[in-house]
């Protein structure tokens, strides 16, 4: 049975790909990585070549769609196809690695974990709200299960990557990318510009998260990468 390793964003767990996770395990042997104690990028790919064995599909959200790029890149005989969702091979900005710092600096207890995922964190993740607070809920419920130290160290890990735009040349395998902002499009263009024949994109005007809360939107956006059946 083939396999498909799926890989959530920041302070997200298992719990995000559920209704994805029905729908692949007919046919297909799922795995979904925590990367808690990890403090790097490299580190968390290193994490998955090692624990995974064999080759595997590769489904990653934000951070974790840049775990896969950078699994991709490190061992390409390894990965079979990609979909990579509302991602970004670059690095962060002077800017973006300042409000990283301050939120690292401030998140010492529970309370401060729930003010930062409230105020900072769940404002990006849904386009409408008012239809998706049953998404809200679970990434509070998730980041809040996780905890301080692992936010800790996946903000780590986003605040001191290394840029991937010139190694996307590497990646040759199969990749869908979902487009649902300008980085993810430009994440197209340059991937596409490199090397391109196994590249598709999809624009997705919804939420970051939309693709997981329902079977039917899932089926209909993954069908053509993998074997969906009902």
């Amino acid at each position: 049975m083939e396999q498909v390793v799926l890989l959530p964003g920041l302070m997200c767990d298992e719990r995000l790909f559920e209704p994805l996770i029905k729908l692949l395990k007919p046919n297909y042997h799922v795995h979904v990585p925590i990367m808690d104690t990890q403090k790097s990028i490299d580190g968390m790919a290193k994490y998955l070549l090692n624990t995974i064995s064999g080759s595997f599909h590769l489904v990653g959200l934000s951070m974790g769609g840049i775990i896969a790029m950078t699994v991709a890149i490190k061992d390409p005989s390894r990965v079979k196809s990609m979909v990579l969702m509302d991602t970004s091979p670059h690095s962060d900005s002077v800017r973006k690695q300042a409000v990283r710092d301050k939120q690292i600096e401030t998140v010492n207890q529970p309370s401060d974990l729930e003010r930062i995922v409230a105020q900072e964190l769940k404002p990006n993740y849904v386009h409408d709200r008012s239809s998706n607070e049953h998404v809200l809920t679970l990434c509070m419920k998730m980041a809040m299960d996780l905890g301080c130290e692992v936010f800790i160290n996946q903000c780590s890990a986003l605040r001191n990557r290394k840029s991937l735009m010139d190694s996307l040349s590497y990646i040759d395998c199969k990749t869908l990318v979902l487009c649902v902002s300008m980085i993810s499009f430009v994440l197209y263009y340059c991937a596409r510009r490199n090397r391109g024949k196994n590249l598709k994109r999809r624009i997705i005007n919804y939420s970051k998260l939309w693709t997981f809360t329902h079977s039917r939107e899932a089926k209909a956006v993954y069908g053509e990468n993998f074997s969906i059946s009902g």
